[in-house]
């Protein structure tokens, strides 16, 4: 080392890094040595750092990584010509490829592909075209079915073109100079470089072994008593402002004879430092001090023997941080220049060696160095007295090595040229790595991720989104998750769910620190992975409401309180505020944003959908308002939200409509957050859009030529609802604002629904207060409650008060919507064709003098036809100023009515479309909001209304059409339709009380089941 170089040797090998030769002419490959492969540009074949599956090429002087080094033993093989197999030293993969493909697609390379090292590659045995001179440059081919193929760079693939030159493997023509149909390709040229000379290392030379992490040793043999064996190393120089290192033992003192001091209190240890060449070794152990501070063990040699020999010993021992902070301090009884040490590596041979910076004197007789009247002391070998250190170079006066010692092994230490020359070093080995690099982790489950500390020791957190560390993690919650991205062969990535973001430090070869409990070293940061296999779906960590719960749910929203007392939002002027009395909560109603993907997108399929918040009535919405700093309940929605041009909000808006996650902090508990909404001022100009910040560092682009007023929902947050438990008020505050967390439950209000009606009957809807009032149409087709002869003319008969139910739809299990219907008020010919008047409320036609009392909208009816899954009411009052209304029969509209079910076993009748309810108000049914205020009403089967009264329903009809029959009344029944031939042109049963089937023109027989068969003529 700086022993055995020349100063100018010396500071050529700083400059490059390495000193390395190419091969002899005539030299075959040593198998048991590592190479690296030089190209014509002294650039070296490896494999890529992440995705180590990828060839690639670097620089050489700066090309040092395992990566890159590769051993080459000669195949036993039939063939005439040596033929090679290449191991990877760090991935220990062989060099094996696939046959590219082929392509005729214009502008795309043919018979050429990305070099990819695969398992089952067939290509795996090379020829050197130079074999005879492996320090000459020479193509690297091999051979399947008589065709031969190499490694090329191309700047063309297919897929398309690439910003620089990339390794490949290609189909060759034979003469090692063109591509076969490629242009833009060139056949690799390599060499043999034997890096056969030690080349001392510097911290970050060590560290970067192991990931900037540290590195691990391998003896072969080794001892028990070996404190560099068994652990994860850390290498570290010394920092500082003017960073001295003196000698100061003048008169052979037994106290240190090397201070290291700096010129300010900024002292400190470095493992990242590319410049001195003896370092200190921390070997991984701490102890924890009086003042509650992590203190790093290190290595130090002895000052002592080991037992029953002269033999010298290495143990473990601290080093302090002076009370100034300027200076270090050894242990008692230690040397500062015993901590330090120079470690050299030699490439090719894959091999290490220790050299400690001093070595003890040998003790006198009687004494002993344990005994704090007698310090050991330490030869002079380091510089002169009073001189400073020149830890720059490195020292070589001492070899450290395994030594047998009375039939025991033992980790011991010796002049340099004492040790090379015994049996015992050159039978022994010590190499880098003792650590086990890993693929094939679990990639398709998310992981919850613990802190480690430098111990590999659990600390008791878990890291989360935005490198941020809790005490917890969830399966509801996706920012405590992390997805393990593989880049390919033993590299990995942590990426977390919610911000899709990278762990720092958490990317690079992943390494077995304690597989069994899931410790594993990723990139430079030490892990315990857990898997969290619940944690699955498209949903995990956001309220996902069901299409039946955006069209029924009623909800209050309750705050998680500290005390018994439930908490609840409520209104107060129309701001929203928060109070325990239960009886003023407000009930909300939800309407749906668009779904969007968020999160770790590339490796995820995660999606969240915000909602705002409608009052039960759906007349009034959540907003913020920003002058008050409040939120409050508006009866304006979409009122210029979030308006921007960037940053700045429209001058006339002054309320933003709210737009909510529901993002889960636990099992049904929520924060709510804001989804960020955007509408540009002016159409945007800008060549890369607006971009608009959100948690966690996540972004959204507006983009170029956005008109204005355009509304963008970005999917992103960074505002959240807080609300202060001493006095009540809801404001919003910034996501990260930990101590302003409020937790929300959704307490469901969704009333119970009456389901006893399940197919077509006739029922009497009586007010629950009084029976003898019934539901029925007026002359103006107005619904009223009547008794029967209640009218001076006794119009009202039992008939009158006769309702017919018709399921409309029963697709939502918990909430099935029914027709309400009569045929009074019909005439024959409609009632021929199925027609009946359906019961509706007139909130469509409130402007309209008479359709509303006391300014809310009454209830009628329409008349209208059901066929198949459509209903068709036709324009008896001014509905939207159509002549019909056509409604799929599902679908939320005027006609379907859903039976609330109340406590005391009556039933409130709740319109679909409006979410309202009929009320009495001065003898008149009119809609109202709240089921509070709704009449109650009892139900009851009756028989049907005779003949003259209403539709003959409970008599099969069969009526004859354009191409088509109507059968009515006859729903459950199995019917028939023949052709006057007898071919039978339908045979179905019948799902409805008024279904139509397609028939051909002319006379059909129609069989309905149990009545006698007829004739129709269809048209």
């Amino acid at each position: 080392m700086n022993k055995r170089f020349s100063t100018l040797l010396a500071a050529a090998l700083v400059a490059g890094g390495l000193s390395s030769t190419v091969m002899a002419a005539d030299t075959t490959p040593d198998k048991d040595k590592y190479y690296r492969l030089e190209d014509g540009s002294s650039n070296v074949l490896g494999v890529d750092a992440l995705k180590t599956d990828s060839l690639v090429l670097a620089a050489k002087g700066t090309s040092l990584d395992d990566r890159f080094f590769w051993t080459i033993t000669k195949e036993n093989t039939a063939t005439a010509t040596d033929v090679y197999k290449l191991v990877n030293k760090e991935t220990k993969a062989v060099l094996s490829l696939a046959i590219p493909g082929r392509t005729t697609e214009t502008g795309k390379t043919g018979n050429v592909a990305a070099a990819l090292i695969k398992a089952n590659g067939v290509l795996n045995q090379w020829v050197n075209s130079s074999a005879a001179a492996w320090g000459s440059a020479g193509k690297f081919t091999a051979y399947k079915d008589g065709k031969e193929y190499g490694l090329v760079t191309v700047k063309n693939l297919w897929g398309g073109a690439v910003t620089s030159a990339v390794v490949a493997v290609a189909q060759l023509n034979g003469s090692g100079a063109t591509v076969a149909a490629e242009t833009g390709a060139t056949v690799l040229q390599l060499k043999l470089v034997d890096d056969n000379d030690p080349v001392d290392l510097t911290a970050k030379d060590l560290n970067a072994k192991k990931n900037a992490k540290g590195f691990d040793l391998t003896f072969t043999p080794n001892s028990d008593d070996n404190i560099f064996s068994g652990k994860t190393l850390q290498a570290l120089s010394v920092t500082g402002t003017s960073v001295s290192y003196a000698r100061d033992n003048d008169n052979n003192e037994k106290t240190a004879n090397l201070t290291i001091a700096a010129t300010s209190a900024d002292i400190a240890f470095d493992g990242t430092d590319a410049t001195n060449k003896i370092v200190f070794l921390a070997t991984g152990k701490t102890v924890t001090n009086g003042a509650k501070q992590t203190v790093k063990y290190f290595a130090v040699v002895d000052t002592a023997y080991i037992a029953g020999t002269t033999q010298f010993a290495f143990t473990e021992d601290t080093i302090g941080i002076s009370t100034d902070g300027k200076s270090l301090v050894p242990a008692e009884g230690r040397d500062l220049a015993s901590y330090m040490f120079s470690v050299s590596y030699n490439y090719s041979k894959g091999n290490v060696d220790i050299y400690p910076l001093v070595v003890p004197t040998a003790p006198g007789d009687n004494e002993y160095w344990g005994d704090v009247e007698k310090k050991g002391t330490y030869a002079a070998t380091i510089s002169a007295e009073n001189t400073a250190l020149d830890v720059t170079a490195a020292t070589d006066g001492y070899l450290a090595f395994i030594n047998v010692l009375k039939d025991a092994k033992a980790l011991t230490l010796d002049a340099k040229a004492t040790v090379e020359a015994l049996e015992a070093y050159k039978n022994m080995s010590i190499t880098f790595g003792s650590s086990t690099a890993v693929k094939n982790l679990d990639t398709k489950v998310a992981y919850f991720v613990k802190e480690m500390d430098e111990d590999n020791k659990a600390t008791g957190n878990y890291w989360v989104a935005g490198d941020a560390k809790s005490a917890a993690a969830s399966a509801y919650v996706p920012s405590t998750q992390w997805n393990l991205v593989s880049n390919g062969g033993t590299s990995y990535k942590l990426v977390n769910r919610e911000s899709g973001k990278e762990l720092s430090g958490a990317n690079g070869t992943a390494y077995d620190v304690d597989a069994a409990n899931g410790v594993y070293m990723i990139g430079s940061k030490t892990v315990t992975l857990v898997k969290c296999p619940e944690a699955t779906g498209n949903y995990v960590g956001y309220k996902k409401f069901s299409a039946s719960q955006v069209d029924n749910l009623t909800f209050a929203i309750q705050v998680q309180a500290l005390s018994n007392d439930p908490v609840y939002l409520t209104t107060k002027d129309s701001a929203i505020v928060a109070t325990v009395d239960a009886d003023k909560k407000v009930m909300f109603r939800l309407k749906p944003n668009k779904e969007m993907k968020f999160g770790d997108a590339e490796n995820d399929s995660l999606k969240r959908t915000s909602y705002m918040l409608l009052s039960a009535d759906k007349k009034s919405y959540l907003a913020y308002d920003k002058a008050l700093k409040s939120y409050k309940m508006t009866s304006v929605a979409w009122e210029n939200a979030n308006a921007t041009d960037a940053t700045a909000v429209l001058a006339t808006s002054k309320t933003d409509t709210a737009f909510v996650y529901f993002q889960a902090v636990g099992k049904d508990k929520y924060s709510l957050v804001m989804e960020k909404i955007y509408t540009p001022t002016a159409k945007v100009t800008a060549g890369s859009g607006i971009t608009i910040d959100g948690a966690y560092g996540t972004k959204f682009t507006i983009a170029q030529n956005t008109e204005a007023g355009v509304r963008t929902q970005s999917g992103l947050y960074d505002q959240k609802v807080s609300v202060n438990i001493t006095d009540g008020a809801v404001s919003q505050t910034e996501y990260d604002n930990v101590a302003s967390n409020t937790v929300f439950m959704i307490e469901d209000g969704t009333p119970d629904y009456d389901k006893t009606i399940q197919k077509p009957a006739h029922q009497t809807i009586t007010l629950s207060t009084d029976n003898a009032m019934a539901l029925t149409i007026t002359s103006d087709n107005f619904a009223a409650l009547k008794r029967v002869g209640q009218e001076l003319k006794a119009d009202y008969t039992i008939d009158n008060l006769k309702m017919y139910i018709d399921t409309a739809t029963m697709a939502d299990v918990n909430k099935p919507l029914y027709y309400i219907a009569t045929g009074q008020n019909i005439s024959d010919d409609c009632k021929a064709k199925g027609e009946m008047n359906y019961l509706v409320s007139f909130e469509d036609s409130v402007k309209i003098d008479g359709y509303t009392s006391e300014t809310l909208p009454r209830v009628g009816f329409l008349e209208g036809v059901v066929e198949a899954d459509t209903i068709t009411l036709f324009n008896g009052h001014a509905i939207a100023d159509k002549d019909t209304v056509v409604i799929k029969k599902n679908h939320v509209n005027i006609a379907n009515w859903a039976f609330t079910a109340n406590e005391n076993g009556s039933i409130s009748l709740e319109n679909q479309k409006s979410n309202k309810f009929v009320a009495v108000r001065n003898d008149v049914l009119v809609m109202v909001p709240s089921i509070n205020e709704a009449a109650q009403f009892n139900m009851a089967a009756t028989e049907a209304p005779t003949a003259n009264e209403g539709v003959e329903v409970s008599e099969v009809a069969v009526i004859a059409g354009e191409g088509q029959v109507t059968i009515a009344n006859a729903a459950g029944k199995k019917v028939v339709v023949s052709n006057i031939l007898g071919q039978v042109v339908a045979n179905t049963v019948l799902t409805s009380d008024n279904a139509v089937i397609a028939a051909p023109q002319g006379v059909v027989v129609v069989a309905v089941e149990g009545e006698e068969a007829v004739k129709a003529i269809v048209k």
